[in-house]
């Protein structure tokens, strides 16, 4: 029969077990990511726009101030209007103005190879505009070519009000010198990117958005039309990858849901079943998604519906975490070798 260790004898064991774990933690080292500088301009970028965009919309009839966005980033909306396309989280829109998002994409953007001259798809809703935007300087940042698709329709506290929607503020942004590209192709969105959903009154708000900033509206008889235009003008563009931000049905399909967010390497889920996303996949278009905003903070370390915001260059996602092998060795073979001990010396007793 096996004797037990004794308390007294775990005791070493416990010590060695806490020492490994502090010295470990303490001689970690960050190392930048190879396009640090990148990743620090995109996220200093992305926090100019906001007092302009704060600035703009303290004009607004429906100016929510500090009530529903506290860091004054001008990027949150109202909770429920007739643009108002479907339920949308708060704190998940907050979490999303994190000026850290653009730095994080450009680490994605790099991670997929990516450089100078390549093209890019932004397939973009009013859902999430900040994401909008960090997804625009980070493609700037690296130099891409990009073909941009935005529906104006947005969920709770997105881009929503009839006065600012997505596209507004994409003007706003190109006439201040903040970005330098803005939306080739515009659609109404809602319920077959159509503006089918909307309640009375949106369809004709969505449509004079779209045309006073310049842009003729995607207006097909159905949605298989709408679809394949887009299609067709992305195959004309030959895209290395796809960003997709929110939930336009066309671009993430009927089981969007079920995606991860983050770069899309592989799925179970059927391609057929994934609209535009399902169709890069299927041409080895790259893949980054963005969409449960609050999984793909914690996954990279941002924090959830911060106050204030971080300052760029803190968080996780500019570095990588480095660990000296020879301490690790130092540290794990005297705790190996007495638990070693501990295993022998109760079979000898």
């Amino acid at each position: 029969m096996a004797t037990k260790v004794g308390w007294k004898e775990l005791i070493p064991l416990l010590i060695l077990l806490l020492v490994s774990a502090v010295v470990l933690t303490v001689s970690q080292v960050r190392i930048p990511y190879m396009c640090y500088d990148e990743q620090i301009h995109a996220a200093g970028r992305m926090m100019k726009a906001f007092p302009l965009l704060s600035a703009y919309e303290d004009n607004l009839q429906d100016n929510i101030g500090p009530i529903n966005d506290p860091n004054y980033t001008g990027l949150i909306g109202i909770e429920f209007n007739e643009m108002t396309t479907t339920i949308g989280i708060l704190p998940a829109k907050r979490t999303s103005t994190n000026p850290d998002f653009a730095a994080l994409l450009v680490r994605f953007i790099r991670e997929l190879g990516l450089g100078t001259g390549d093209r890019i798809v932004l397939a973009l809703s009013g859902s999430f505009p900040a994401l909008n935007l960090a997804a625009i300087i980070a493609c700037e940042e690296l130099g891409l070519e990009m073909l941009i698709i935005s529906s104006v329709g947005a969920s709770s506290f997105g881009a929503n009000r009839a006065d600012m929607t997505w596209l507004d503020m994409e003007s706003l942004l190109q006439k201040h010198g903040i970005i330098f590209h803005s939306t080739d192709i515009a659609s109404l969105g809602a319920e077959n990117d159509l503006g089918d959903s909307y309640f009375e009154g949106g369809k004709a708000l969505a449509q004079a958005a779209i045309e006073r900033n310049g842009l003729t509206p995607l207006i097909m008889e159905t949605a298989e039309g709408q679809r394949r235009t887009k299609l067709e003008a992305i195959k004309r563009f030959h895209p290395k990858a796809l960003i997709n931000v929110g939930g336009n049905q066309l671009n993430v399909g009927s089981k969007g849901h079920l995606l991860t967010p983050g770069i899309i390497r592989a799925t179970s889920v059927d391609h057929k079943d994934l609209g535009m996303i399902g169709y890069a996949l299927d041409n080895n278009i790259s893949v980054i998604h963005l969409l449960k905003i609050r999984d793909l903070a914690l996954q990279f370390g941002l924090p959830i519906d911060p106050i204030p915001l971080p300052l760029p260059g803190s968080s996780p996602v500019y570095y990588r975490t480095h660990i000296h092998r020879p301490w690790a060795a130092a540290l794990l073979t005297p705790t190996l070798l007495y638990i070693m001990f501990l295993v022998v010396s109760s079979r000898s007793r």
